[in-house]
Parts: C-alpha cells; sequence; structure tokens
C-alpha cells in the first residue's frame, strides 16, 4: 500500500515541478530516504502546496520501517502568512489538519512552520502538531556553500506528548549541483520522552 500511494503522489508532484529536492541519508541503524516540494499551483500565486515524504527502512527489524507522507495546501495571506489544510499519511492512515502557515524564503534562508490542529480518526480525538522545516546554505566560496537543515514535528494530544522526531544535516553544497555532509535522526516517544538516534551521513541533489 505504501509503495502504491508513494509513486501516485510522486506522478502528481512531477507534473507540478521539475525539480525536486531528493536526499538519501545512511546511518548506523536505518537508511532513509526522503524529498520536499513547496510551490505554487495557481498563476496568481495565492495558492501553493507544501510536501515532504520520507521513509525509513530499518537494518535488523522489518517492523521498525517507518514513513510519512505530510502534504498540505495553502491559502497565502501574505508573503509570509497563510492558511493551511491538508494532513499526513502514515502507519496506514490519513490524518487530516488544519494549519497556519508561516514561511520565509530568501537566497540564502528558508523555513516553513505549521502549527495544527488535527484528527486521528483511529482514536476518535483531536490533537495538535508542530511541523516546521529550515534550510540555512550561506555562501563560502565562489561555488562553495555550507548545507544546514533541520526538519522537525511534534505529536501532541490531551495526555501530553505522543511522538517527536529531528531530522539535522550539517555538510556542504558544490554550486547547486549538491550537498552532502553528516546527518541524526533523533526520536522520543511518550510522556516520558523515550530516545532513539541515527547517525550517518547524507547525500542531497535536486531531480
Amino acid at each position: 500500500m505504501e509503495r502504491c500511494v508513494f509513486l501516485l503522489f510522486l506522478l502528481g508532484t512531477l507534473r507540478l515541478q521539475a525539480q525536486i529536492p531528493v536526499q538519501v541519508f545512511a546511518g548506523n541503524q536505518a537508511t532513509e530516504f526522503n524529498f520536499m516540494w513547496h510551490g505554487a499551483i495557481d498563476e496568481q500565486q495565492r495558492v501553493s502546496l507544501f510536501n515532504f515524504t520520507f521513509f525509513e527502512t530499518d537494518y535488523d527489524r522489518r517492523e521498525n520501517n517507518i514513513y510519512e507522507i505530510y502534504q498540505i495546501v495553502i491559502y497565502n495571506l501574505s508573503d509570509q502568512w497563510g492558511l493551511a489544510g491538508g494532513g499526513r499519511f502514515a502507519a496506514d492512515e490519513f490524518i487530516p489538519e488544519l494549519a497556519l502557515s508561516f514561511q520565509v524564503e530568501r537566497s540564502d534562508l528558508y523555513m516553513n512552520l505549521f502549527p495544527s490542529v488535527r484528527y486521528t480518526s483511529s482514536l476518535e480525538e483531536i490533537g495538535y502538531s508542530l511541523f516546521g522545516m529550515v534550510i540555512y546554505t550561506p555562501a563560502i566560496k565562489e561555488k562553495w556553500s555550507l548545507f544546514n537543515q533541520v526538519i522537525f514535528e511534534s505529536l501532541l494530544d490531551k495526555c501530553g506528548h505522543l511522538f517527536s522526531y529531528q531530522q539535522i544535516r550539517l555538510g556542504l553544497g558544490y554550486k547547486s549541483v549538491f550537498q552532502f555532509g553528516l546527518g541524526v535522526n533523533l526520536s522520543q516517544t511518550g510522556v516520558a520522552f523515550s530516545n532513539s538516534s541515527n547517525l550517518g551521513l547524507f547525500l542531497r541533489k535536486e531531480l
């Protein structure tokens, strides 16, 4: 089922935008593949689509494999603020969300934050989440730049913390051709914040 959802979404995304940043992360516990897309889908640029998709494959235990498709449509009220609706697909369940969107986009800085209210049908309850992505790429030489990226998400309900993750990447970029470096994936589960980590190397390229 995951493969079907992935292929259908990818085909739809390719119609909207040719350049898609794709990243492969090889860690000591698991390998991850991810891609993102963000851009206007109308001529007036009032409506835009944001998507972040990742798949993680554990080396030892298949039941630890995880994936998420986070997709949201934004109605832009200004250059920075918008109203959004969409959701996340994970663990064979789609969780709809209503959100605010705050974004900053410059030549060396990209940031998008989505504080959201969500509804989980399997639990029949309302929860809250915060998804964010920050990419900072200051130039250091004519053809080289630093590449710094943080992607994070936290899920909460009436009882408190459910799950959080952070994907941190620190490295270098050559022109706009590719980026590479060190990375770590962190996650925390439950109100006790049980921790896990995955340390490794990443390679990123726009296709």
